[in-house]
């Protein structure tokens, strides 16, 4: 299951979504399965206001979702020449808190974000679905109206901080499936709270001297990944 927002549907889906959100379900497994877990989607979608489309309008969609070398090099000529950049990122909520966190960030983005003009697209998708919840990427599109070299800092730095304070604000956690990484780091104490003793004892075992993948899940002493400067 795949559910967009109408600004992340107008991106992949602009030949029928008129506006809309799209939702894409796909039902596997063995036959009788398969088609019981469709027949139950049918009835769910059946008592809300929405409208089926037929299997082949996304199907050039789902044939391109995942990407070749080949895709990857034109996107990167494509920045280079335009100036002009995408970025995702990737928190989890529970159900309840989904709508809430969506709207929290699309207001702070909007409102709080010095460079919102820049923007060409924001929007989000959930792709990894569970009965407690479900994870959102915020997909966020943009201008390049400063120098190279300090584009990750006027862009995605901010943008970045506004979802994982959101996520976490709500109860949800500030990753998914793709892990930390270096900018996300600050709020690493918040994200594990009480738990976060069994991380320390777990780096401490595994990584005494703290040189395996430094700065990354484990903060770096005296240096802020979000300005890229240390202490003096």
């Amino acid at each position: 299951c795949r559910a967009y927002s109408q600004e992340d549907a107008a991106q992949h889906f602009a030949h029928f979504a008129g506006g809309r959100c799209v939702v894409v379900l796909v039902a596997e497994g063995p036959r009788l399965l398969a088609e019981a877990t469709a027949t139950a989607i049918e009835e769910v979608f059946a008592a809300r206001p929405c409208t089926r489309v037929e299997d082949h309008h996304v199907r050039t969609w789902f044939e391109r979702l995942n990407w070749g070398q080949e895709q990857i090099d034109a996107e990167r000529e494509a920045m280079r020449e335009n100036a002009h950049l995408g970025y995702t990122t990737e928190v989890s909520v529970g159900w309840s808190k989904v709508g809430e966190l969506f709207d929290a960030v699309m207001h702070r983005v909007r409102t709080e974000f010095p460079r919102a003009g820049d923007l060409t697209m924001l929007g989000a998708h959930s792709s990894h679905s569970y009965q407690t919840g479900t994870n959102l990427y915020f997909v966020y599109d943009y201008d390049i109206r400063c120098e190279p070299r300090e584009e990750i800092t006027e862009y995605h730095v901010p943008l970045n901080a506004i979802v994982v304070e959101e996520a976490l604000r709500v109860g949800g956690s500030m990753a998914h499936h793709h892990g930390i990484g270096k900018y996300r780091t600050p709020w690493v104490h918040e994200e594990h709270g009480s738990a976060w003793w069994l991380l320390e004892g777990l780096k401490r075992a595994f990584d005494p001297e703290g040189v395996m993948n430094a700065g990354t899940i484990w903060p770096l002493e005296g240096f802020d990944p979000l300005t890229g400067r240390s202490d003096p």
